[in-house]
């Protein structure tokens, strides 16, 4: 039992961190920052965040399935570690498309640019799928930007 609240704690400490993260982001205008960069690094910046979001997941997934108490013999559908795996972001697209897509977000209102880049990278991820537009009502809904302050 104690090994599975270590699992939670663990998760619970890195989703707060995740949010704190996000909410300095947002205050500094990401946006602004994503136009100062040429595509070449829009490119590798959107790259190298996927890359690293994944293997992140992927290491918290089974640093997780480590601290759990051993499971009796199941299905494979019920392997604690590919069910982790399964609630991450999935960007299947070529990164251009990422890229494109953000810059058309930033693009679209001052207030949008205040909106910190991972949250608008996983509105684009396969699993939400939004258009900017969408995205753009959907953070102003949920008070991101000038709406939040």
């Amino acid at each position: 039992m104690r090994r599975m609240f270590k699992c939670g704690e663990l998760l619970f400490v890195a989703a707060a961190f995740l949010c704190l993260v996000t909410q300095l982001h947002a205050q500094s205008g990401e946006g602004d920052s994503w136009f100062e960069m040429n595509s070449d690094m829009q490119t590798g910046f959107v790259s190298g965040y996927i890359i690293g979001l994944s293997r992140g997941l992927g290491e918290g997934c089974v640093a997780c399935t480590k601290l759990a108490p051993p499971q009796p013999p199941h299905r494979l559908a019920d392997d604690l570690l590919g069910k982790c795996l399964r609630q991450g972001f999935g960007f299947t697209k070529p990164t251009s498309f990422y890229v494109g897509q953000i810059t058309e977000f930033y693009k679209t209102s001052a207030e949008d640019r205040k909106v910190a880049f991972d949250e608008v990278l996983k509105k684009l991820s396969d699993d939400q799928g939004m258009t900017p537009k969408q995205m753009h009502e959907w953070f102003k809904q949920h008070g991101y930007g000038k709406f939040s302050h």
